[in-house]
């Protein structure tokens, strides 16, 4: 059987009109400046709700010279005697510089 292709028109093709598709393309082109600005307050809006509920869990804390400490151990600085069971904090160590200072200078870009 051989198929035999019909000719009658889509209802598309019929109602097309070039002209005013172009003309509606080039007005959404310049309305892309538009919606990715929108989408940008939309994704920062998103990270600060994000930020603000971590936030809420963590504990503020200050550290000032000679403080009392945990060590944070890296991967590097395991050990693997214990496999994945080893702790993840060494042992008590006294803080060098106070973290508050620390902050600032890094904000002012001295560290």
């Amino acid at each position: 059987m051989i198929p035999v292709e019909v000719g009658k028109k889509s209802h598309r093709r019929q109602v097309f009109n070039g002209e005013q598709n172009a003309q509606e393309l080039a007005a959404d082109l310049d309305l892309v400046g538009e919606l990715r600005n929108e989408a940008q307050i939309h994704k920062e809006a998103c990270k600060l709700r994000a930020s603000r509920r971590y936030n809420t869990r963590v504990k503020p804390r200050s550290f000032r010279a000679g403080d009392l400490v945990w060590r944070l151990l890296g991967e590097a600085r395991k050990d693997t005697t214990n496999g994945k069971l080893a702790p993840t904090w060494g042992g008590a160590l006294f803080s060098r510089r106070s973290l508050l200072s620390h902050k600032k200078n890094r904000k002012m870009g001295f560290d």
